[in-house]
């Protein structure tokens, strides 16, 4: 008779963010400045009154081997009224804590809480995501345009979220020029979002 082989140990636990306390809102500040997208003191005071308004829950990201260190933050949020699905967004893990599976750990360990009350829907049927095309890597034209619009370089090709989400069951279903192109520099040209969405039942 062969052993049961053990069971894999997660690699992080959630904590519900408490942005009452000042040093919880400071610290969500410094990590949206590291990640550079919704920066600003509004953005905090934003989540705080979507979080007390149970509309959505904001978790840090806490490793199983360094409990008391908080490495990044992650929301779920409720979508409609008649909670059918949920959406998944703000995955942020702070760049020393990158490469080693803390990220997929902590999206799925939100997934999990899809369906359960009171961060989730007990009627949930599909988890929503969006993230920036990955047509800003394959194209060669829209490469050049990301840079020229962001200044910054695209992801290589094969290395782009959208791909990473694809390979955790999420399915694109439209895309949508969606995103600002400078943080707090909104122009005329947005960014290309590809929705995606995975059926749970």
């Amino acid at each position: 008779m062969s052993a049961t082989p053990p069971l894999a140990q997660p690699k992080c636990t959630l904590e519900p963010t408490n942005l009452s306390e000042q040093s919880q809102a400071d610290e969500l500040l410094r990590q949206r400045k590291i990640c550079g997208w919704k920066t600003g003191p509004g953005d905090i005071a934003s989540w705080k009154e979507r979080a007390e308004a149970r509309a959505t829950a904001l978790f840090w990201i806490k490793p199983v081997a360094h409990p008391d260190l908080r490495v990044g933050h992650i929301s779920l949020n409720k979508v409609g009224d008649d909670g059918a699905a949920v959406n998944i967004a703000d995955l942020f893990v702070l760049p020393e804590h990158r490469g080693g599976g803390i990220a997929r750990a902590a999206f799925q360990a939100v997934e999990a809480l899809a369906t359960t009350e009171p961060y989730g829907s007990v009627n949930c049927r599909a988890i929503l995501i969006d993230t920036l095309s990955r047509k800003y890597s394959d194209d060669e034209d829209m490469r050049l345009e990301y840079t020229r619009l962001t200044g910054e370089q695209p992801k290589p090709k094969g290395r782009t979220n959208e791909e990473w989400y694809g390979r955790m069951g999420y399915v694109t279903y439209k895309e949508k020029p969606t995103y600002p192109e400078k943080q707090g520099q909104p122009g005329e040209k947005l960014l290309l979002a590809s929705y995606m969405k995975k059926e749970i039942r």
